[in-house]
Order: structure tokens, then C-alpha cells, then sequence
């Protein structure tokens, strides 16, 4: 039931932009200033999300997962947190291990330096 709010609430303002700024979004009146109020709205949206997707999750419903997730993009596309979930749910159907891929490349481009400080224990 939050899920649905939530989400309708985000569909209702059109798009994330608007949503935050409570008026549409046009490239002379969308600042600066105003993109981590759009951040702010995928961020509240990305918890209610994660949850929902659990429950799927533990039954290995991962092609329900996929769909919520697709639902999510123009909400949470931005966000690392996001694009991992996603790249781990696409590795868990077998068959879409390339997809995945694309989505794990740029997150560990992007954290390579961190990836480095890693060892492996044996």
C-alpha cells in the first residue's frame, strides 16, 4: 500500500522534476538548485521500491523483480543503488548475464579505485 502511494504520487506529478519543484520542469526554469529535490524524490521512492522487490526476491521471482524494477526507471536511474539491484537481478535469470553486465561495468569503472583495496582471503 506505501509502494502504491508512493509510486502514484510520483506518476501523478509526471515526471521527478515536477514532482519536486511542483511545477513543470523546462530547461530555462529547472536549475541548478533544484536537482537534489528531483534526487530527493528517487531516494524516498528507492526504500518503498527495495522492499517491495524483496518479496519476490526470496521466492526467486526474479522476472517480477525485473518488471518493478523497469517500472522504476525514470524514479531511480540516477542512482548506484539502483543499478546494482538491477544487475543483480538480471545475473540471477542466467540468461541475461550480458545486460547485466552493462550494469555492473559503469559501477565498477566508477568505485575502481575502491575495488583496488579489496584482497581475497583464502
Amino acid at each position: 500500500m506505501l509502494f502504491s502511494r508512493t509510486f502514484q504520487g510520483l506518476e501523478k506529478g509526471g515526471n521527478v522534476q515536477e514532482l519536486s519543484t511542483g511545477h513543470p520542469a523546462s530547461a530555462a526554469s529547472f536549475g541548478v538548485t533544484e536537482m537534489p529535490n528531483a534526487r530527493f524524490a528517487g531516494a524516498r521512492y528507492l526504500p518503498v521500491l527495495m522492499q517491495q522487490t524483496k518479496i519476490y526476491w526470496d521466492r526467486d521471482n526474479f522476472m517480477q523483480v525485473e518488471k518493478i524494477f523497469r517500472k522504476s526507471v525514470e524514479f531511480c536511474n540516477d542512482q548506484d543503488t539502483w543499478k546494482l539491484n538491477v544487475a543483480h537481478v538480471l545475473f540471477m535469470q542466467e540468461t541475461k548475464y550480458k545486460e547485466a553486465a552493462g550494469f555492473y561495468e559503469p559501477i565498477v569503472k566508477k568505485h575502481y579505485e575502491n575495488v583496488q583495496t579489496f584482497f581475497l582471503l583464502l
